[in-house]
Formats: structure tokens, sequence, C-alpha cells
């Protein structure tokens, strides 16, 4: 039996926390059950207890992408507000209403309707790009209630990610924490694997394993120390992107060498 929603949910934003920049999380507000109710009958749907209690728990979140792509190491997906849940239900099921998908092929695993959209999706999360992960509460009949899928709105493609909502974090929460995922400041969260192919094609960059907020703090901190005329901590936050430097920064870098070499 998976644990609690609320628990594993707790160790995967303690987990960004210590991995990700700290304005990659951000938690919204919880909603009340009869939020969730109201939502639920404007959908003419039901929803499951889990989904119920993770909203609960937060109302969508700003976590920097926090739930793996299903591709490895495309753009991780994000937590919707309950809202955007609304509005994405009812877009699909307009476009399912005048033939959208009529002559689209869908390609489902067994479990899951092979349809291209079917109303008995709930999604929780999207990519950005107009890709779902769904809670199924109409599954086929080798399929569960409330299980977790996945919907591509390019290629129809459905596939099964877990049993159920409890199932599905409890299982990434474990895999964060035993280290099979990082933060990437592009993409979010993806597999440590895809993370460290993609340094391995790019062995002669000076940045390798130096990312955007990384970047963004040396900035932030060589400008500050200059200021204070703190010369060699000016270098030290600066010289590692030298070559990436703007004007402003390149030539704050070259004062602050300057000074440092002057006798006395």
């Amino acid at each position: 039996m998976a644990v609690p929603i609320g628990e594993s949910w707790t160790r995967i934003i303690a987990w960004l926390r210590v991995n990700a920049p700290a304005d990659c999380v951000e938690v919204f507000t919880p909603v009340t059950r009869d939020t969730i109710a109201s939502t639920a009958a404007q959908m003419g749907i039901v929803f499951p207890d889990q989904l119920i209690e993770f909203y609960q728990r937060l109302d969508g979140a700003e976590v920097g992408t926090v739930l793996p792509s299903p591709d490895g190491d495309d753009t991780a997906f994000t937590p919707m507000p309950l809202q955007d849940i609304h509005a994405e239900w009812m877009s699909q099921r307009g476009l399912v209403e005048i033939g959208q998908f009529d002559d689209c092929t869908p390609r489902s695993a067994a479990e899951i309707q092979s349809v291209w959209w079917s109303t008995g999706w709930i999604p929780f999360a999207t990519n950005g790009g107009g890709d779902y992960l769904c809670v199924d509460i109409a599954p086929t009949a080798t399929g569960r209630v409330g299980q977790i899928i996945t919907h591509s709105h390019e290629t129809g493609v459905h596939r099964l990610l877990a049993p159920s909502l409890a199932d599905y974090l409890e299982d990434l929460a474990l895999k964060l924490e035993q280290g099979e995922f990082v933060h990437d400041d592009k993409y979010g969260v993806i597999r440590a694997s895809s993370a460290t192919e993609e340094m391995a094609e790019k062995p002669d960059d000076m940045f390798m394993g130096m990312t955007e907020w990384h970047y963004a703090n040396a900035l932030e901190a060589g400008e500050a120390a200059f200021k204070q005329k703190d010369y060699a901590l000016c270098v030290a936050h600066l010289e590692r992107f030298e070559s990436r430097l703007e004007k402003l920064p390149s030539s704050r870098l070259a004062f602050a060498r300057k000074q440092l070499a002057q006798p006395g």
C-alpha cells in the first residue's frame, strides 16, 4: 500500500529545496474540499479521493517542473492550479465534441482507452507544450480507476505511469532520494543519466556542470564584491565565466585583476 500523498509530497519538496534554485520551490495555497467538489460538479465528474487529497495539500505548484517527463530528458511537468484543470478539461472536451480528433489514431496502453482524448481523463500536470499527466477515471477493463497516465497532444501516445496518484508520488520521492534524478535549469527534473549524457556530448564546454542559475549568481555576487572593492572575491566569482561575460562584468573583471596586480 502506498504511503499517504502528503508524506510523499513533503519529501519531494524537501528534495527540491536542496537540489533546485530557491525560486523554483513555491507551493501554491491549498484549496478546500468544497471548492474541489464545486469544480468537479462543473465538469460533471467525480474527483478520486487521492486527487482531492492532493489539492487539499496544494493548489498546483511552481516547483521547477518537478514531475519528470516519461520520455526521460524532455521538459518535466508542473502540477496545475485547480482552475487550470477545469479550463484544460473543458477545452479538450470541446475539441472532442466538434470532431477535432475523429481522424486521429491514438496509441494507448492496454489499460487506457484507445481514443485521442477522453472526458474520463483529469489533467493535473502539464509540460507547458500541450501534453498532460492525467488521473484516469475511465480505464479499460484491465486498468484501474485513478491510474496515472500520459497524454501526448502530437502523437496520441498514452502510457500508464502508476496504478494511483499515491503510488506515482511515492515512487518519485524514492527515486529523487536515491539520486536517479537531478534538477536542470532548462528542463526541470530529469534523469541523472540524461544530464550525464548531455555533458558528455560537450567535453570542451568550460561551463560543463554549471547552470544558468550558477551564472546568474556569479554575476550578482561579482557585482556586489566589486562595489565593496573586494577585488579578489570579484575575480573568483567572474573568471569561471570569463568568455561568456558581457561588456560591463567583463570590464569589472579586468579592473579587479588590474587592482590585484598592483604592488602593495
